[in-house]
């Protein structure tokens, strides 16, 4: 139950996703079974019900490992329906469709196949494919020519009991893989677009995302025809940290200071990292510029006022430098910041720790 829970928790991150599918698809491979179990004992087939007890185990055994090696489980599960799928053929004929099932379970190979970087990974499925083929044509030619002593001619009712229960599992079956596979692939898309767009260390945009959104703000401000402000932050002697505390430590002040920003960064400023030491914030039109800059001096004082913790349990005081500008022509992003930069510039030969508008 505990290691449940643990998968589940890790629903969110893409490996997650498929292990949760392969569990769950495991245990409705397992419900098919006793579906199929009733049927042949109900019309007293030994040989299938010995058959099917097997492929019950081998279920109802794999539940708490199946999500661990998906490739090694993918095997066993493919080996245990193409067995079934013979043992069905030459039981009850291709009436109750026995053979859809390794059809069916091609499909879903794709899944942990696709998203698997194991050497040879892609591959398994088109090998299982040519095996099924060949399964498929072997048992096509050689069934009307044999009569076995396990076959049984079933009536109207139960054949088309088999017809509609194999169907329709192969038919849930594939469906759940492709919801899935899909909803993974978009999913997969999402968090690479999103992580393209974030600061890895600080979870703020980078440089892309905040030229991404800030284009969006330049758009409203345009169509208004009202400015935008845009502010750039330094760290005041950040090299000095790095050098004295070492890199680590530098990273931890960096993590925490994101924190603070992202804390003033209300009614609609986009706060990000444009790159080593530098943040910047960029507001739209429906704030003012002086609501902006009061913003920003609550910070620079709050920065000031604030304990960071490093490494070794140790704590220091910083300040920061903050160059803001209001931007009333529209330019794209780089050049607005160029703006800002160019108080930036003025803060740190005044004196650092101030904030010039």
């Amino acid at each position: 139950m505990n290691e449940i829970k643990e998968l589940w928790k890790r629903k969110k991150e893409p490996q997650g996703r498929i292990d949760i599918t392969v569990f769950f698809v495991n245990i409705f491979l397992f419900l098919c079974h006793v579906f199929l179990m009733l049927v042949y004992v109900a019309i007293g087939h030994k040989f299938m019900i010995c058959v099917n007890t097997f492929s019950l185990l081998i279920y109802l055994l794999s539940v708490p490992v199946c999500y661990k090696n998906i490739d090694r489980y993918m095997g066993i599960a493919f080996l245990e329906i193409w067995i079934h799928q013979i043992c069905g053929i030459l039981s009850f004929g291709w009436t109750p469709c026995y053979q859809n099932w390794c059809f069916g379970m091609i499909t879903a190979y794709f899944l942990p196949a696709f998203s698997s970087e194991r050497r040879g990974a892609r591959q398994r499925p088109f090998i299982y494919a040519f095996l099924i083929i060949f399964t498929y044509f072997f048992l096509a030619t050689f069934f009307p020519l044999v009569h076995l002593k396990i076959t049984t001619e079933l009536n109207i009712y139960m054949n088309s009991l088999l017809f509609i229960g194999n169907n329709s599992f192969v038919f849930i079956n594939i469906s759940l893989f492709a919801l899935f596979y899909t909803s993974n692939n978009n999913r997969k898309e999402i968090e690479l677009s999103k992580k393209a767009e974030y600061d890895e260390l600080t979870q703020l945009y980078n440089r892309r995302g905040i030229n991404e959104l800030g284009n969006s703000i330049i758009s409203n401000a345009k169509e208004e025809n009202k400015p935008y402000y845009i502010a750039i932050l330094d760290i005041d002697y950040f090299k000095k940290i790095n050098d004295k505390y070492g890199h680590i430590s530098g990273d931890l002040v960096l993590k925490r200071l994101a924190n603070i920003i992202r804390a003033y960064s209300n009614k609609g400023i986009i706060p990000g990292r444009w790159g080593g030491e530098e943040f910047v914030m960029i507001a739209p039109h429906t704030i003012s510029y002086s609501e902006f800059t009061k913003i920003l001096e609550r910070l620079r004082i709050n920065i000031s006022e604030v304990k960071f913790d490093i490494e070794n349990n140790k704590e220091i005081n910083l300040t920061i430098s903050i160059g803001a500008a209001k931007v009333k022509k529209h330019e794209n992003i780089e050049e607005a910041i160029g703006y800002a930069d160019i108080n930036l510039y003025k803060a740190k030969s005044g004196g650092r720790n101030m904030l010039v508008k």
